[in-house]
């Protein structure tokens, strides 16, 4: 794999991400108490540090680890889970980089309704409506893309390339 023409710059991402910051504040504004920001780890990290740097909220901020890509740059589909938070009666927003087939976000999204949070919501970046294989949307959606394989800003090929400040095609 060679690291290919930048798709996204640096400006763009900052715009896309305070005005997911302006939003997500916007709908919670009314929220009593503090929101769960629960980041998808590994390729979060970067936009989640960035969002919550966007939010007027108060927040908390939890992790949890998905994946279906192993070392492939396609989804196997099958979503492997580490971690769980307790999200009963919260205010809870999943935080990913990303929402391809939308195994990873059903997955999860099943499994923290099934907690019987007060609401749960999706946040991604970017969105690859072309390879959806599951019918499921973000609530909050920074960029829609094309379907290439994209790394940079916390996205990876094999866990290379997170560090880039731009997203980048993987050709």
């Amino acid at each position: 794999m060679k690291l290919g023409r930048e798709l996204i710059g640096a400006d763009i991402l900052r715009e896309t991400v305070r005005r997911l910051g302006a939003e997500v504040s916007s709908a919670y504004g009314g929220v009593s108490g503090e929101l769960l920001c629960v980041g998808i780890l590994n390729g979060c990290y970067v936009f989640f540090a960035d969002l919550l740097r966007e939010l007027t909220i108060p927040v908390e901020v939890a992790f949890i680890r998905a994946s279906s890509y192993g070392e492939g740059t396609v989804s196997g589909g099958d979503v492997a889970v580490s971690g769980d938070i307790d999200v009963a009666g919260r205010d809870v927003l999943l935080i990913d980089e990303l929402i391809d087939t939308g195994h990873t976000a059903r997955r999860l999204l099943d499994h923290f309704a099934a907690q019987a949070p007060k609401t749960l919501r999706y946040c991604a970046l970017l969105d690859k409506p072309s390879r959806r294989e599951i019918d499921v949307n973000a609530d909050f959606t920074g960029l829609a893309i094309e379907d290439y394989f994209v790394v940079g800003y916390g996205l990876d090929c094999a866990e290379k390339w997170r560090n880039l400040p731009t997203v980048h095609i993987v050709n």
